[in-house]
């Protein structure tokens, strides 16, 4: 130990540049918000695959209903 009461403590309690903080913590925020919406990116991608087989189906019972409707039809 020194005899300055002070010389100790500096390294101990370093401080970094505020605007160095501000911006380790802006990046921080950046791969916080890249990770979100990728994540909201997938969930997206599978709404919409689930949407389409849904669609295909739609199509699939409307057709299958027209071809009922045709074999009960009475002729004219």
């Amino acid at each position: 130990m020194s005899d300055e009461p002070t010389a100790d403590i500096a390294p101990k309690y370093e401080t970094k540049p505020t605007l160095d903080t501000i911006l380790d913590r802006l990046a921080e925020m950046r791969d916080e918000m890249r990770a979100g919406f990728r994540t909201v990116h997938e969930r997206l991608e599978q709404l919409e695959i689930r949407m389409d087989r849904t669609q295909a189906m739609v199509y699939d019972m409307r057709a299958d209903f027209k071809e009922f409707r045709q074999h009960f039809k009475e002729p004219a």
